[in-house]
């Protein structure tokens, strides 16, 4: 789902066959259209129109258990010229 952010404002658009679910400031408002066609002519515009107005795409936040999981696969990375290997974590040195 696109999500794009203005000074801690953030604006959501998803586009479901006709329709189109848009989320500002906590609220959902959905709009039909006739044809997805037409709901996609609409949600380029709204997009475009969001982003004159000075709004930024962003990632929108991930589950937690998501979180919690790639944290616990992470590992530092050494880099060097020929490139990055994974290097095991010491606790104390």
């Amino acid at each position: 789902m696109p999500r794009y952010e203005l000074a801690g404002d953030t604006w959501q658009i998803e586009q479901t066959d006709e329709q189109l679910a848009i989320t500002s400031a906590g609220k959902t408002t959905i709009r039909k259209f006739r044809t997805p066609e037409q709901a996609a002519v609409q949600l380029v515009k709204l997009v475009d129109e969001r982003v004159a107005a000075g709004y930024l795409p962003t990632l929108g936040p991930r589950h937690a258990a998501l979180e919690a999981a790639i944290a616990t696969i992470r590992s530092p990375m050494r880099c060097t010229r020929t490139g990055c290997r994974a290097r095991a974590i010491r606790a104390a040195r």
